[in-house]
């Protein structure tokens, strides 16, 4: 009886602590890249606290006319194609990840690309 005494309460403690930790995500920051399709430039912002403030952050930095490719936990990239005359944007783990899933055309090349650190 006292070894279910002691494993009941070892398994409360345990869940207990897992309750009262932080969350695993808690320090999740977020990134995203804009496009201005007629000025064909783009722009980038990282490490926000929330996506929200991301793509707001990366909206003032065009003053206008662009639209949101892509947003991201860790990293992202945005690519052209010429032969289709659009950007494809692309999300993953890592900057190489990104940028191979931003080239859609076989003719794509990366014009932005970056990390949150």
């Amino acid at each position: 009886m006292r070894k279910l005494l002691i494993g009941l309460l070892t398994a409360a403690l345990l869940c207990l602590s897992v309750l009262l930790s932080p969350a695993a995500h808690a320090d999740t920051r977020w990134g995203a890249i804009t496009v201005n399709p007629a000025k064909m430039t783009t722009n980038a912002a990282y490490n926000h606290k929330t996506k929200a403030a991301a793509v707001t952050a990366a909206l003032n930095k065009c003053r206008g006319g662009c639209a949101v490719q892509v947003t991201f936990t860790s990293c992202g990239a945005v690519a052209y194609s010429r032969s289709a005359k659009v950007y494809t944007g692309g999300a993953a783990a890592t900057r190489t990840q990104a940028e191979k899933k931003a080239r859609k055309y076989s003719d794509s090349r990366i014009v932005e690309s970056i990390c949150n650190s």
